[in-house]
């Protein structure tokens, strides 16, 4: 997503790492705004700990 981003005219702010458990990339677009992209490592939404269960 980050790639996409800065292909489309964005720069990269800092590239995509590991931050606080999540993987995260920071640009500022080509109209000022700073953005955060970021996910949860692993899959995601996580799995219903509660489905199941009566």
């Amino acid at each position: 997503m980050l790639d996409r981003a800065v292909a489309a005219g964005a720069s990269e702010i800092s590239p995509v790492s590991e931050e606080h458990g999540w993987q995260m990339g920071r640009i500022d677009d080509p109209f000022g705004h700073r953005w955060e992209i970021g996910k949860p490592p692993g899959e995601w939404p996580p799995p219903d700990e509660h489905q199941g269960r009566d």
